[in-house]
């Protein structure tokens, strides 16, 4: 996702889910999450690890929150 986080996402993928996405930014984070992550392991984490839940990988919410990423995925909506 961004360059030095360890977070990589298939080119493929990200570019259906910008598409499939592009006006639910909100969506489109909650689902960057999901492949990230994957639904099997996801189904026992929270955000922070709330409520006897593991935390989601901190390294996968920094990079998805980062600016960079709204900054990449605005450019790509722009040229695409």
């Amino acid at each position: 996702m961004k360059p030095g986080s360890g977070v990589f996402i298939n080119k493929d993928t990200l570019t259906d889910l910008l598409r499939d996405y592009k006006e639910k930014p909100s969506g489109l984070l909650r689902r960057l999450i999901r492949v990230l992550v994957g639904d099997e392991y996801l189904i026992n984490m929270s955000a922070m690890g709330e409520g006897g839940y593991d935390p989601i990988p901190k390294k996968v919410l920094d990079a998805v929150k980062r600016k960079s990423v709204f900054n990449f995925i605005y450019l790509c909506f722009e040229f695409s």
